[in-house]
């Protein structure tokens, strides 16, 4: 690689060398949070899926759910229970409800519904709990985690994407309103990113904070926190109606490995890096420094989860057979709507 250091600049980093501006900050500390305070985000874990019956591939990972948030609530929504909450408590959007079609869809779609609604942590059952998620409620008002950028950067040639797999958030926030509302002028999209998914939570946020366009020479010199460079909202992070954005590093830093995409990126910079754009060049600056197998836990020494890439609406047939299980068995003081504690 040529390098194109300017030491002159800094870039929220420990002092080492690197040959493009970082796509984010490196971490060297747990996640910001405040000590002997009543929590922002309220202790509420809510998880989906179709019906109350779970297939082995999530066992485990909801028993560290269970395992590290003895205290929390947990909340559980099956398609029915969540139509019958749209019914109940936003009919103006049955409509739309129904309309979604697809199971992935009403799965994006009534995230948004019940962390406006209730407030806590939703998170994809996918995801493994390696600790806590305690301290990561007390300072921010909501927090949705962003997609790895080996990903965001290869694959959708993009700044960044804002996941919706990991987002907590306090009650009536309203960035979950104005989700809210735009899925009445996106849901019937075919593409189910844009739909109701991450691309469809990006735009919003971009909207909603007056983002402006991408820029792929934007770097972080406000060393204030450890969030992603790209972060520009006009908000205050920590203020009521703010989103934080966190690094990746604290909750979805694993790169998906099922369609060999170490191998992928690893040969972009390695046999295509003189073609590559100042973003992609950026991004290999980052694995050279970071590596991309990032599995074991100390490598992620902060981090609150990890991300296990099931895919399961898209191999649903290898995952959705064989022995099941109840939620209940699985979490036996698990609320389901409208019976929630």
């Amino acid at each position: 690689m040529t390098s194109m250091t300017n030491k002159s600049k800094k870039y929220c980093l420990p002092s080492k060398d690197f040959d493009y501006p970082p796509l984010q900050p490196d971490i060297q500390e747990g996640f910001p949070t405040v000590e002997g305070v009543t929590p922002r985000i309220p202790h509420i874990i809510h998880q989906t899926f179709k019906d109350e019956m779970i297939p082995p591939v999530y066992w485990e990972n909801i028993q560290t759910v269970v395992k590290h948030h003895p205290t929390w609530k947990y909340y559980y929504w099956t398609d029915a229970s969540a139509r019958q909450f749209i019914r109940d408590r936003y009919p103006q959007y049955l409509k739309m409800w129904d309309g979604l079609g697809l199971g992935i869809k009403k799965s994006d779609a009534m995230r948004y519904f019940i962390l406006y609604e209730f407030g806590g942590v939703y998170l994809d059952m996918d995801f493994e709990v390696v600790r806590p998620l305690d301290p990561t409620t007390t300072k921010y008002a909501s927090i949705i985690a962003p997609e790895v950028f080996e990903h965001v950067v290869f694959l959708y040639d993009k700044e960044f994407i804002l996941m919706n797999c990991f987002m907590s958030s306090r009650p009536q926030h309203p960035f979950f309103k104005y989700l809210m509302e735009g899925l009445l002028r996106t849901y019937r999209d075919r593409d189910l990113l844009k739909a109701t998914g991450p691309l469809f939570v990006t735009s919003r946020y971009m909207l909603f904070y007056n983002i402006t366009t991408e820029d792929e020479n934007r770097t972080k010199l406000d060393c204030s926190s450890n969030s992603p460079y790209f972060y520009k909202g006009q908000l205050r992070e920590d203020e009521e109606n703010a989103v934080y954005v966190p690094n990746t590093q604290y909750f979805n830093d694993v790169i998906d490995v099922r369609y060999d995409h170490v191998t992928r990126f690893q040969t972009f910079c390695n046999t295509s890096y003189d073609r590559l754009s100042l973003r992609k060049k950026r991004a290999c600056s980052d694995i050279k420094r970071r590596g991309l197998l990032r599995t074991s836990l100390s490598d992620r020494p902060y981090a609150y989860t990890t991300h296990k890439w099931t895919h399961f609406w898209l191999d649903k047939n290898k995952y959705d057979t064989g022995e099941k299980r109840n939620i209940h068995a699985l979490v036996p003081n698990c609320s389901m709507y409208p019976n929630l504690a």
